[in-house]
């Protein structure tokens, strides 16, 4: 009977603990046709499980998109454990070509994704959790042309993203929206992000 009152008590905290402070916010799912993505959960195993490659950077230059992985600019990497993330927390604000790390799914560049393994040690890539994708006009022409489709909690990424939906949809998480009239291509991005 003690057991039972003190299980009722801790049960009782707890929930008066998170109605208080409230639980941590769940990360927006990232939907490659019937794969997801959830940042910081999903790890390179998971996506090369799922049949994704991962394509390691070699060289300095960043290719034209359809001769990304065949001028010898990126790797596939074979999982086998020969490559690390280093430690710490790192975000990658190359373009697509330029990028460390391409994924793709039959030999389509879907867009480049970043890795975190851990603060204090280096960590063997199958193990180190995605927390950054991106893709850019001709990553997304590609799926489109291949009938893969791209969606953020339901909202499509390979249609126009109109301004309003995207703010309603992620509210307080959306940190950057495109200049309202711009011609520079290279401001048309979103920002979102999520902390634990």
């Amino acid at each position: 009977m003690l057991a039972l009152l003190i299980t009722f008590m801790v049960f009782l905290f707890g929930v008066m603990f998170n109605l208080t402070i409230g639980f941590p916010p769940q990360a927006p799912i990232l939907q490659i046709n019937e794969s997801k993505i959830t940042l910081t959960e999903t790890k390179a195993s998971d996506l090369m499980e799922a049949g994704f490659d991962i394509y390691v950077k070699q060289g300095d230059g960043g290719s034209d998109y359809e001769d990304l992985l065949a001028d010898g600019s990126f790797q596939k990497y074979a999982g086998d454990k020969s490559v690390t993330i280093e430690k710490g927390f790192r975000l990658d604000s190359n373009a697509v070509p330029y990028a460390p790390y391409l994924f793709a799914k039959d030999g389509i560049v879907l867009g480049s994704i970043s890795f975190y393994g851990a603060e204090d040690k280096d960590v063997v890539l199958e193990d180190s959790m995605v927390i950054q994708v991106r893709f850019n006009k001709d990553s997304i022409e590609a799926a489109k042309e291949h009938a893969i489709t791209f969606k953020l909690d339901e909202l499509d990424l390979t249609s126009r993203l109109d301004v309003p939906l995207v703010q309603e949809n992620f509210k307080k998480h959306l940190w950057s929206i495109p200049p309202s009239n711009t011609s520079d291509v290279t401001q048309l991005w979103y920002g979102l992000k999520w902390k634990k």
